[in-house]
């Protein structure tokens, strides 16, 4: 027999147009995402496990710590949280339960494994006596080990990235400053075709006529950067590395080289002919 629900029917369609609403618009986020690293494959894909993050954060979240959808039936809970997809049952004799203050407000928070529900216990006293009279009192009551899992792993991926881009940065950075310290910086001299600046700060990306291959993104001081132009001829001061890799083509690329930052350089230095 049902004793206590805190929904009505409404509320579950809504909880099904939004679940499926949010599916189509993560589908769509990750195609968008994906053709833009298939098209420009960019060493800030950082970005995309920060987003990844936050969704599966919250999914993991509301699937692991709350309920959002309860019914208290004689002998036992069906539970259901925000993008369940079944209804979950749990027997009365596993359910345990406490009293907890929120601003001086208390609330009786029933355990379901690594589940929670909680309401004013005001609100229901019924309620609270029929699980005080039929579930044990949970005093040290701790998480699941299951919650602690999903919780690393939803910031694994990001800790990794970060760490990984790290590591590779930092590596690609001594092979350069290695390949300056034995041959010195390559000249480059070329034609200014564009130049962006990046709101008012003191970087521009520069597209040129010779190198119209690669993007030249340069930070300086904003008052010089600004007097570059449209058509100004400039000299420009770029690595070994990237020079024999990049423009000649005589060394072949390593793994970073090709899938991170090809078509762009951060010159040494830009100055006006």
């Amino acid at each position: 027999m049902l004793i206590y629900k805190n929904y009505d029917e409404s509320t579950l369609q809504l909880n099904n147009i939004l679940k499926y609403s949010f599916y189509i618009i993560i589908l769509i986020l990750g195609s968008v995402i994906l053709y833009i690293l298939i098209q420009e494959i960019i060493f800030e894909f950082t970005i995309f496990f920060f987003i990844y993050l936050i969704l599966f954060g919250y999914y993991i979240y509301k699937k692991t710590l709350s309920v959002e959808y309860f019914e208290l039936h004689e002998e036992y809970v069906l539970t259901k949280g925000l993008f369940d997809l079944n209804w979950k049952k749990t027997p009365i004799q596993e359910i345990t339960y406490d009293y907890n203050y929120k601003k001086d407000i208390e609330y009786l928070t029933i355990h379901l494994g690594d589940k929670l529900f909680e309401f004013e216990a005001s609100s229901n006293l019924t309620i609270s006596a029929f699980f005080e009279s039929n579930c044990e009192k949970n005093i040290f009551y701790q998480r699941s080990w299951k919650y602690k899992f999903y919780y690393f792993l939803c910031f694994t991926p990001l800790l990794l990235t970060i760490i990984f881009g790290v590591v590779l940065r930092r590596k690609q950075d001594q092979l350069m400053q290695a390949s300056v310290q034995e041959i010195g910086w390559i000249e480059l001299k070329d034609q200014i075709n564009e130049i962006r600046f990046k709101g008012r700060s003191a970087t521009a990306t520069i597209d040129l006529k010779k190198y119209k291959d690669f993007d030249f993104s340069y930070e300086d001081d904003s008052i010089r950067l600004k007097n570059l132009k449209i058509g100004d001829s400039i000299k420009f001061y770029i690595s070994p590395y990237e020079y024999e890799r990049k423009i000649l083509k005589t060394k072949p690329l390593n793994w970073y080289d090709r899938n991170f930052g090809y078509n762009s350089f951060n010159p040494y230095k830009v100055e006006k002919l």
